[in-house]
């Protein structure tokens, strides 16, 4: 292979890791193995204590493509990734990889055709398989939200109401467009965040082959959420102590719902759009995390404000079955 082809778009790769030494060698070997000839890898260790550092540096050494970039301290798994973002300057392609994960020779040449062919797809992503900790195959993942051809508002209420795993996190973007955001903000559901953001800005195309490896390794996760968020909560806060250790599991998708509605605010959706997508967005969080507002009612009978007729019929049915006062 011919790394030194500079004839096509520069792609940057930023590997956010720490304490990845399990897998981190077969992930370097993956990235590396892509077929595409002009890519970077830029490596930010958020000061790992484990031999991550030595298997990068080595990596470093052997291969001009690689970049290696160790924190002093931690500064929290939000931080890092954004990190990495910043540090692969330019370029007119980006995408995110976690120290754990796999993927085929092929995507990056595959993704950066599409993105070349069609100016209006910001984001490619493949079909992706779980693998767990021996690396076999389990179930295919089901995040199926390509959205070309689908108007602004349709392309984030599918994301919503359709996003599962996220995988498309770890899929091609446009560098330019990626810039445009806020990248992934201090706090709970971030990356549904900024993927929301995008589903706003442009199109996202799914790839029909499988070629990204999601790896499980913490399976009993499933099975105790209080478990799940703490360790998530101590891996993208990194050191610094946070008073958002005590708060509940639904306190926390609160947060994920104000973000959301935040993006909706700093949109260029239409003022309709925007009442639209905010309706859903409450109903999003409402139906799919429990999250409900302290007037709960009262967002129902503002919901029906969109349709006067819906909404003067149920007035007529509650005040006919209410009480009468003598």
């Amino acid at each position: 292979m011919d790394h030194s082809n500079k004839n096509r778009p520069l792609v940057n790769i930023g590997l956010a890791v720490f304490e990845e030494e399990r897998f981190l060698r077969l992930t370097l070997q993956s990235l590396l193995a892509q077929d595409y000839p002009n890519f970077n890898l830029v490596i930010c260790d958020n000061a790992s204590t484990d031999g991550t550092r030595g298997i990068c540096e080595e990596f470093a050494a052997n291969d001009v493509r690689v970049q290696y970039y160790r924190a002093e301290s931690n500064l929290g798994n939000i931080a890092n990734f954004n990190r990495a973002f910043e540090l692969a300057h330019g370029g007119k392609y980006f995408m995110w990889a976690g120290g754990h994960d796999l993927w085929e020779p092929a995507f990056i040449s595959s993704a950066v055709a599409v993105l070349e062919a069609n100016p209006e797809v910001i984001l490619v992503y493949p079909r992706a398989i779980l693998i767990d900790d021996e690396g076999r195959h389990h179930d295919a993942m089901p995040d199926d939200l390509d959205t070309r051809g689908l108007l602004p508002l349709s392309r984030y209420l599918k994301f919503i109401w359709n996003v599962q795993s996220c995988n498309m996190f770890h899929g091609l973007i446009r560098r330019d467009t990626l810039a445009q955001t806020e990248l992934l903000r201090p706090t709970w559901g971030c990356d549904i965040t900024l993927l929301s953001e995008l589903a706003l800005k442009g199109e996202f195309e799914r790839l029909e082959q499988v070629m990204f490896y999601r790896r499980d390794f913490r399976p009993e996760e499933q099975e105790d959420v209080e478990q799940w968020k703490t360790r998530a909560l101590k891996t993208t806060e990194g050191q610094q102590p946070s008073k958002r250790q005590t708060m509940t599991v639904e306190d926390l998708y609160r947060e994920l719902r104000r973000e959301q509605l935040r993006v909706i605010t700093r949109s260029n959706l239409s003022p309709g759009d925007k009442l639209k997508a905010r309706v859903q967005t409450i109903r999003w969080a409402r139906n799919r995390f429990n999250v409900r507002l302290p007037a709960d009612v009262a967002f129902r009978l503002f919901a029906g404000l969109r349709s006067p007729r819906m909404f003067a019929s149920r007035v007529r049915a509650r005040l006919q079955k209410a009480p009468r006062s003598i």
